[in-house]
C-alpha cells in the first residue's frame, strides 16, 4: 500500500577516490557587479495538497551569439551553452568539493532547431575543466536534476560561475555519476527509481549502498519530489533495507564526525516515534543514529550501546512544522564535542557529546522504517545522505539553497562553437 501521491509535477531539482581537477572555480575581479541576494522560500503548503515546488524558470530569451568579450569558446564541438551563475553571497568562507544542484528546464534552453537533451551535455567550470556530474530521473514536466561537483566555491564578493555546453549529439559525459559525489560521502540516495520485483533503490556514491525495498513498494510508490522523484512510504511497513556495510563505511567511531540529512514530507504521524532514517540509535541498548518524527518528540536518537548513555535530541513537534518538504540535517562534531539540528538550513538545537561517545554499529541501515518494519514512518522521502565529515553551518546552508534549486542559476543561452 502507498501513500498518497502530489497531484501534478514538482519541482526539480554518491564515494569516489578519483581526483578532481585542480582547476578552481574562476574568482575574478573583471565583473565587479553584484549578483542579487536570494531568499530562501517560505516552506508553508496548504494542508489539502503535496507540494507543488516549481523551481525557478523564467523563460529564457533565444540563444544569441557571444559578443567579442565574452569568455572563450572552450567546446568547439558544442554548438550552444549557458553561464551558471553560483550565488555565494551569503558564504564567508570557500566551500570545498561541494555538489550543486543545476535544474535543467528543457523549455528554457531553447537553442536552434534540435531540442535539448540532457544526455549531450558537458560541465565545465570556468577555465574549461570538466567537471564531473549526475543526471537524476524526473517527473515528465519537470526540469532535469543535475548534480554538479565543483572543487571550491569562493566567498563574496569575488565572482563564481560554470559553463554547460550542450548540442552535440556526437558526444556528452562518459564519467561515471558516482564522480559527482567526493570522498566524504558515504551515501547518497536520490529515491528516484520505480519499484518493481527484484529492483533496488541505488546508492550514488562508489560504496554503492544500494537499498532493497520491504513491505508493500511497488511502482504506486514513485512520487514527485521536492527534487525530481521521491518515494511514499506507508507508515505501516513499508522500508528500504541497506543493511550493514562489512567495510563499516556506515558506522562512525568515537573519533569521526560525520553528517546525515534528508528531505521529508510527512503524511501525518503513524505513531509516536516514526524513522526515516535509522541505523540503530533508539535505546541505550541498540547502538548508532536515527531520526524521529511522529506525534512525540521531533528528535535524533544517538546511543553507544552502554546503560545509561542513549541521547535524545529533540527539536520541535509534529505542531511546530507547517506541512510541506522539511530538510533535516544533523551534524555530529567530534571537534566541538557537540550535536547540531538543522531545520531547512537554520539550526534548531544542540547537545554536547561525551568525547569518546562512540556510535560504531552492526544494526542494518534502513530508509522509513526499523528493521521488521517497526516504527514506520508515512509520507515521501527525498535526497537521503550521509556524509563522514561534521559539514558546518555555512556548508548546510549553501546546501538547503541548492536543495531549493537558488544557488545555482542559469543564464542566458548563447550560440557558437
Amino acid at each position: 500500500m502507498a501513500v498518497a501521491h502530489p497531484e501534478g509535477g514538482v519541482a526539480d531539482v554518491a564515494l569516489a577516490d578519483a581526483a578532481l581537477t585542480d582547476a578552481p572555480l574562476l574568482e575574478s575581479s573583471a565583473l565587479d557587479t553584484a549578483l542579487p541576494d536570494t531568499a530562501l522560500p517560505d516552506a508553508a503548503l496548504p494542508d489539502a495538497a503535496l507540494p507543488d515546488a516549481a523551481l525557478p524558470d523564467a523563460a529564457l530569451p533565444d540563444a544569441t551569439p557571444p559578443d567579442a568579450a565574452a569568455a572563450p569558446w572552450h567546446l568547439p564541438d558544442y554548438s550552444c551553452r549557458v553561464r551558471v551563475e553560483i550565488q555565494n553571497q551569503e558564504l564567508s568562507a570557500p566551500l570545498t568539493d561541494f555538489t550543486t544542484l543545476v535544474a535543467l528546464d528543457a523549455a528554457s534552453l531553447s537553442c536552434g532547431i534540435v531540442p535539448f537533451d540532457p544526455l549531450d551535455l558537458v560541465f565545465v567550470d570556468a577555465d574549461g575543466a570538466v567537471l564531473n556530474h549526475e543526471l537524476e530521473p524526473a517527473p515528465q514536466s519537470a526540469p532535469t536534476p543535475a548534480w554538479v561537483r565543483l572543487p571550491r566555491i569562493p566567498p563574496a564578493p569575488a565572482e563564481a560561475h560554470l559553463w554547460l555546453y550542450f548540442s552535440n549529439i556526437q558526444s556528452g559525459s562518459s564519467a561515471p555519476p558516482s564522480l559527482a559525489w567526493g570522498p566524504a560521502f558515504r551515501g547518497v540516495w536520490h529515491l528516484a527509481e520505480i519499484i518493481e520485483p527484484y529492483s533496488v533503490v541505488h546508492d550514488s556514491t562508489s560504496y554503492a549502498h544500494d537499498a532493497t525495498p520491504d513491505g508493500l513498494m511497488d511502482a504506486s510508490s514513485l512520487s514527485p519530489g521536492l527534487i525530481g522523484h521521491a518515494l511514499g512510504f506507508d507508515g505501516l511497513n513499508d522500508r528500504l533495507v541497506i543493511g550493514d556495510p562489512s567495510d563499516g563505511s556506515l558506522d562512525f567511531e568515537a573519533h569521526t564526525s560525520f553528517t546525515y540529512s534528508l528531505s521529508v514530507y510527512p503524511d501525518g504521524s503513524a505513531g509516536q516515534h516514526d524513522m526515516p532514517w535509522q541505523k540503530g540509535g533508539s535505546s541505550d541498548s541498540n547502538p548508532g543514529y536515527d531520526l524521529e518524527l511522529g506525534s512525540g518528540c521531533w528528535g535524533v536518537g544517538l546511543s553507544n550501546g552502554a546503560p545509561g548513555e542513549y541521547h535524545i535530541l529533540c527539536f520541535g513537534e509534529e505542531s511546530d512544522f507547517t506541512p510541506g518538504w522539511i530538510n533535516l540535517a544533523v551534524v555530529v562534531d567530534r571537534t566541538s564535542s557537540e550535536v547540531n539540528v538543522y531545520v531547512n538550513g537554520v539550526q534548531e538545537s544542540w547537545v554536547s557529546l561525551t568525547p569518546g561517545y562512540d556510535v560504531n554499529t552492526h544494526v542494518e541501515a534502513s530508509i522509513g522504517a526499523e528493521p521488521y518494519g517497526f516504527y514506520a514512518y508515512r509520507g515521501l522521502i527525498d535526497e537521503v545522505r550521509v556524509v563522514a565529515a561534521a559539514r558546518s553551518a555555512e556548508w548546510i546552508a549553501a546546501e538547503e539553497r541548492s536543495l531549493r534549486g537558488e544557488l545555482a542559476l542559469l543564464g542566458q543561452v548563447e550560440s557558437g562553437g
